[in-house]
């Protein structure tokens, strides 16, 4: 029983973390997120396509079969991460509403116990 107690107080602090995180996001706008997101994507897709052919091969490459499917994911992903989020968020904050202890910038609310 203490466990399961313990347990939901650390599932609901990330809960509340990501509320907390992601209203700042929200704030900075969604054209700032994919573009950051985007790019880093983009960064570790071009990194790994130049690193494993020169650690398994020992020969330097690009290889278009993986870097261009790599970097329309890098466009893609970004999108459908900032919908995912938002969705978190918008049915966290429906929930907190009745469940979550969640304290923000803007309102408060508490967890049925």
């Amino acid at each position: 029983m203490k466990a399961s107690k313990s347990i939901l107080r650390f599932v609901h602090s990330f809960d509340k973390d990501f509320i907390k995180d992601w209203e700042r996001q929200r704030q900075r706008g969604m054209l700032n997120f994919i573009v950051k997101y985007g790019i880093l994507m983009a960064f570790f897709t071009l990194a790994i396509n130049l690193v494993f052919p020169v650690v398994y091969e020992n020969r330097i490459a690009i290889e278009s079969g993986t870097l261009i499917p790599g970097l329309i994911s890098s466009i893609i992903l970004p999108f459908l991460l900032w919908f995912s989020n938002n969705q978190r968020y918008v049915t966290l904050r429906e929930k907190g509403k009745e469940t979550i202890n969640c304290k923000s910038d803007k309102e408060e609310f508490t967890i049925k116990k």
